[in-house]
């Protein structure tokens, strides 16, 4: 029942990789897993990753609500941001991903920031508030998220 919507994203991940006629092996070694692991999820015995998908939908053009669900189209419209950063000696370097890979990247540094601020931060409310309970780790990161926000709004990249 190919192009259904009723097959599984195994089989959307077997047709992708035909389609661009990738062996398993191949296939695999362009996403850094085993062959193994993309029969497994070809045969449904593996769910892929969030991450895994991601990837996917990123390197090969592919609309993620056709690879999860097998609805709408299999390949979708450029939906791409332009990254531009400026090196030390002032020339432009420009990267192209797509938004969610951006938001994937954005939430992972958020989660690596929390992680590293999150005692020193915790210390530095303790000793404004003495003789007070000391925060919880949900109220640090409800705090570190809220200067990120603020920064981003200060930093006028916010509308």
């Amino acid at each position: 029942m190919a192009g259904t919507g009723m097959e599984g994203i195994g089989s959307r991940i077997r047709r992708l990789r035909k389609e661009g006629h990738f062996t398993q092996a191949e296939f695999a070694a362009l996403f850094g897993v085993t062959h193994a692991h993309i029969s497994a999820i070809e045969k449904g015995k593996n769910m892929p990753s969030e991450m895994f998908v991601m990837f996917i939908c990123e390197k090969l053009h592919v609309n993620r609500e056709w690879l999860q669900s097998g609805k709408g189209d299999m390949y979708r419209k450029q939906n791409f941001l332009q990254i531009v950063q400026i090196a030390e000696n002032g020339v432009e370097i420009s990267r192209a991903g797509s938004y969610e890979r951006m938001a994937y990247l954005i939430s992972m540094a958020v989660e690596q920031f929390t992680r590293e601020m999150e005692k020193g931060l915790a210390d530095e409310i303790a000793k404004e508030m003495p003789g007070e309970c000391p925060p919880t780790h949900y109220e640090v990161k409800c705090e570190i998220i809220n200067q990120l926000i603020q920064a981003v709004e200060d930093y006028g990249c916010y509308d």
